[in-house]
């Protein structure tokens, strides 16, 4: 039968990628002011580590024969982290407000940040994928 998680892995890499581009790219924009970051804490940067941390895993899925079952499992976990992070940013993004000419203006949010979001779903739901069909034969 193969590796019929190769697919996955390949699309969960790709995710993983995208992940990174989000990373770099705005995350609001204010009166069309692109904005990198509207105190989200630093959670780009915990981004990084989780997203190192799943390609991490998928090359050791990808290069072994067998693997650990927690290490197949490390992409879709980190995936889901990401996602409730990207989700709990998106929120922030979409509260934050300011005044200006007694008008308030709501910040939408940036490409970077909804790059970030589909990508870390994408690496969730591929990442199921790669635990569950992994070490099969």
């Amino acid at each position: 039968m193969g590796r019929p998680f190769v697919p996955y892995a390949q699309m969960a890499l790709a995710a993983c990628g995208a992940l990174l581009v989000g990373h770099f790219g705005p995350w609001a924009e204010l009166l069309g002011d692109r904005l990198v970051r509207i105190d989200t804490y630093g959670d780009g940067w915990a981004a990084l580590a989780l997203i190192a941390a799943a390609v991490t895993a998928l090359g050791v899925t990808l290069a072994a024969d067998r693997v650990s079952t927690w290490i197949r499992w490390i992409p879709a976990t980190l995936g889901a982290v990401a996602s409730v992070v990207a989700i709990v940013d998106a929120r922030t993004v979409t509260g934050h407000a300011v005044e200006r000419l007694g008008i308030t203006v709501s910040a939408s949010l940036g490409w970077g940040l909804l790059l970030t979001l589909v990508g870390a779903l994408t690496l969730t739901a591929t990442g199921v994928a790669v635990g569950r069909l992994a070490n099969r034969t």
